[in-house]
């Protein structure tokens, strides 16, 4: 199974030079509070994305039977010439709460902190999991439907979610730079 990914990193980055394009352009106090605005947006959404993760470890570590497991194919747009294919593992599973049955195939909330480049990586943990038939996994209490086996966030994907952060707090200082400069 292929899914690609690739185009809206490309699709953001024309939306953020479109409006800066206009901010600079218009110089006035409303272009000056849209980059600012856009700004925040880009600091709650990495802020969201870091916090998911730490918010899992509250949940209940229940334990749940593996149904089936097999690997997923994602290619990504790295270039007009180049396309990188990167492996992740999919997992169905299955597991109790408090009297009832469910099932879920949520390995991850962010699916690029357990993807690899690697085929032979992921087909060993695929190997790891058929062998265990029981993993360890996160259940949401408030919402026992909600469940996932891995709560961490890449190194490399928190680093990711700081830099929109960071780059939100320039273009909120870019923005509040353009609104008190338009009066000017």
């Amino acid at each position: 199974m292929k899914k690609s990914i690739g185009l809206g990193a490309l699709l953001l980055s024309a939306i953020v030079i479109f409006i800066f394009s206009l901010a600079i352009l218009s110089l006035n106090e409303i272009a000056g509070i849209g980059v600012a605005i856009f700004g925040l947006s880009f600091v709650i959404y990495g802020y969201y994305k870091i916090l998911i993760p730490s918010r899992i470890y509250t949940w209940c570590k229940i334990d749940a039977s593996v149904d089936s497991c097999s690997i997923l194919e994602h290619d990504i747009l790295e270039s007009e010439a180049s396309i990188e294919t990167f492996y992740s593992p999919t997992l169905h599973y299955q597991y109790d709460y408090e009297g009832k049955h469910y099932y879920s195939d949520c390995i991850s909330h962010d699916i690029r902190s357990i993807w690899s480049k690697d085929r032979d990586k992921i087909e060993k943990l695929i190997e790891l999991l058929r062998q265990s038939q029981t993993i360890s996994v996160y259940v949401n209490p408030k919402n026992p439907r909600e469940s996932v086996v891995y709560a961490n966030l890449s190194a490399k994907r928190l680093n990711h979610f700081y830099t929109i952060i960071f780059s939100g707090i320039l273009l909120i200082a870019i923005g509040i730079f353009l609104y008190i400069f338009s009066y000017t």
